[in-house]
């Protein structure tokens, strides 16, 4: 009796989150109205915190043993966790297979994080399934496009060290030059890196440091990133890569750390004027973006690479909700524009990001009407509606023409 009233406890620690969720994204009357939603019509961030809640009750689960009684209990709420909190409906084909088997619906959101390019929901994805050690949905991403770096990247940070060395030996996956270093790296093989180093740099073959670095802080070695960091390397050559934005992309907070007290720069940008900010932005890590903000991060600093967009405009983009959420909480300027004139309101708008919409809503941002015509223009109906209640309780002039009304001011008194 105590273990099911233990596992009833962690059961309702698991799914309060996902609850949560649902309600932060509309009132509740919008949250009832939702339960007949498809799957398919959730924004990715919604599956993957449902995706996420089946994981950690997969888990109990698993562990539960040859319990067959509490077993059953804890899988018949697995069922009901998908039936209530990824808003199937009954009638809904897909539920008889989805509800008993949590990996069709990770398969479901694979795929739309990579048709949508959204990063930002894929990498974490990914990385909880590695670390989870479903090796099979790692195949499946492989098989559907992301490429096999990242994939082997993401298995080496969680230690499935079997499924990486099968795939540097399947794919001719680096350079000759390098290819018995980083697969070391990646491997963890500690002792056998440092031989290599020291044999490189005696024989004067030490040749790409800073990639070589990259390598170990995206692999999630810290061992072996602070052995990097020990060897002498040209300045110049550490100011052509940031480490900073990769460890910042990972989401590396000790290397990050170590990377700031060696003396990096927190607004030093990589290629395209892209900062470590920016890079934490769009991988959803919080926790980096707001260390990098506590050291002097400039939050609304633009990336010419990617059309003068700030880090906000990025994320708005591509529908991190929670990181949209974070940098306005932080200060993010909400109006600024990028190079086609765009604010993250009309971007989000446009691409019908309604839960971005009301977030930038509720802090009275310029450019409404603006959005509100883009929205229609690409038929974002639910958008649309959400704007359209908003200008009734506040003023329907465009921000065009209050500028105006402001400059008219002084010829006027």
């Amino acid at each position: 009796m105590k273990k099911t009233n233990k596992f009833a406890l962690i059961l309702a620690m698991l799914v309060m989150p996902v609850l949560s969720y649902g309600m932060e994204c509309g009132d509740e009357d919008d949250f009832r109205e939702s339960q007949t939603t498809n799957w398919h019509s959730l924004p990715n961030e919604m599956q993957q915190s449902i995706v996420s809640s089946a994981f950690n009750l997969n888990e109990i689960i698993n562990a539960m043993g040859n319990d067959t009684t509490e077993k059953l209990g804890a899988e018949v709420r697995l069922a009901e966790l998908f039936k209530i909190f990824s808003r199937l409906t009954l009638v809904d084909k897909q539920i008889k297979s989805m509800v008993g088997n949590p990996k069709l619906c990770i398969m479901e959101l694979i795929e739309s994080s990579i048709a949508q390019k959204n990063i930002g929901v894929l990498v974490p994805c990914l990385d909880q399934l590695a670390k989870l050690g479903w090796i099979d949905m790692l195949q499946f991403a492989l098989d559907k496009g992301v490429s096999e770096l990242t994939i082997l990247m993401l298995a080496s940070r969680n230690n499935q060290l079997e499924f990486s060395r099968g795939l540097i030996k399947q794919k001719a996956m680096f350079e000759e030059k390098d290819r018995e270093l980083k697969t070391a790296i990646c491997l963890h093989e500690y002792d056998n890196v440092k031989i290599l180093i020291e044999e490189q740099i005696k024989t004067g073959k030490w040749w790409d440091s800073v990639g070589i670095l990259n390598f170990a802080i995206s692999c999630g070695n810290l061992p072996i990133t602070k052995l990097l960091l020990d060897i002498p390397i040209p300045v110049a050559s550490r100011e052509t890569v940031r480490p900073l934005a990769t460890a910042a992309k990972w989401g590396e907070l000790d290397v990050m750390r170590l990377l700031l007290d060696l003396g990096a720069l927190v607004d030093e940008p990589s290629l395209g004027d892209v900062t470590a900010l920016y890079f934490a932005a769009a991988l959803g890590q919080i926790a980096a973006a707001d260390l990098l903000l506590t050291k002097g991060a400039s939050i609304d600093r633009k990336a010419c690479f990617l059309d003068q967009s700030t880090a906000l405009i990025s994320v708005a983009s591509a529908g991190v909700t929670k990181m949209v959420a974070f940098l306005i909480q932080k200060g993010a300027d909400i109006n600024l524009m990028n190079d086609d004139g765009l604010t993250a309101l009309m971007i989000a708008a446009q691409l019908g990001r309604e839960e971005i919409v009301a977030l930038l809503l509720s802090k009275n941002p310029k450019y409404v009407n603006e959005a509100l015509s883009i929205a229609r223009k690409n038929n974002k109906l639910k958008v649309v509606r959400i704007l359209e209640e908003y200008l009734k309780e506040h003023d329907n002039k465009t921000d065009a023409e209050n500028d105006l009304a402001e400059e008219s001011e002084p010829f006027l008194s």
